[in-house]
């Protein structure tokens, strides 16, 4: 299955808590090739890093997440009407995003806690 970001597959899931004023959502995207992956997490890191609204995901320092076999990883965190916190990875030919929305809900320690989940599913998957 092709789209228009020119994937070969994807998929997403959201949830919502609070009566929809808390959430959290993931993205994953698998493309055609590394190369095609690098270009598209460069791409989607750089709306995290150079937004056009001038607001700068940057990294937490409540977070030591750290990933030993993503290729590249970018953690970053926002304030827009609340805290929110996302994670941009990519592995191998696969580009995947989580982000949530920290609150009493969802703290920097559970944000980090799913992280560690995700990644080790991933790595499971991909490196076995």
């Amino acid at each position: 299955m092709s789209d228009e970001f020119g994937t070969i597959d994807n998929g997403m899931q959201s949830i919502f808590w609070q009566t929809g004023n808390g959430g959290a959502g993931y993205l994953v995207y698998r493309y055609p090739t590394t190369s095609s992956a690098r270009n598209n997490f460069e791409f989607y890191k750089t709306m995290l890093i150079e937004p056009s609204n001038g607001e700068v995901w940057n990294p937490p320092a409540e977070l030591n997440f750290s990933s030993t076999t993503a290729d590249e990883i970018y953690v970053g965190c926002i304030y827009f009407g609340g805290q929110h916190c996302e994670m941009l990875a990519r592995y191998q030919e696969y580009v995947l995003s989580f982000r949530t929305s920290i609150d009493e809900m969802m703290a920097y320690s559970d944000f980090e806690n799913v992280l560690l989940f995700i990644d080790k599913q991933i790595t499971e998957r991909i490196y076995p």
